[in-house]
């Protein structure tokens, strides 16, 4: 046997002991429905219904009700200063993409100019290749249009 298999049935054994206790400490479902049934009162219970103000009476309709119309501009109020709020907050900043296009054209004159010492380990065998487009129509079997 190897050290797990010693392992596995101490477990098996051990949890088989905890499951016969429980067995042993559950009560009878019998007798755990005999006093469920006990604890049921002889009498039934009336639920009691409670009616608040604001419901009808089937007899007197209720008053048709006026509202505001302020109640309406009190709700919207916050709703479009919300909105405002947000729309300034969400559009585009011009000055930032004028910062933006002159820092990018900026970099530009100045990578040209740039020679990092490192630029000589970027020059692999073939990169001439990788620089600029190939020509289609220029190879040997290609056919020349009529001018």
């Amino acid at each position: 046997m190897t050290p797990d298999d010693d392992l596995d049935e101490l477990l098996r054994h051990r949890f088989a002991g905890v499951r016969d206790a429980d067995a042993r400490r559950a009560p009878a479902f019998g007798e755990m429905v005999a006093r469920a049934r006990a604890a049921i009162p002889a009498e039934p219970v009336v639920p009691i219904e409670v009616r608040s103000p604001a419901t009808r009476s089937p007899i007197a309709p209720a008053a048709p009700q006026r509202r505001s119309p302020w109640r309406w501009v009190a709700a919207a109020a916050p709703l479009a200063v919300a909105a405002g709020l947000a729309g300034i907050w969400l559009a585009p900043s011009r000055a930032a993409d004028r910062e933006f296009e002159r820092l990018v054209s900026e970099w530009s004159r100045t990578e040209r100019a740039l020679n990092a010492p490192t630029d000589g380990l970027l020059a692999v065998p073939g990169s001439e290749y990788l620089r600029r487009l190939p020509a289609l129509g220029s190879g040997a079997g290609a056919t020349r249009r009529p001018s």
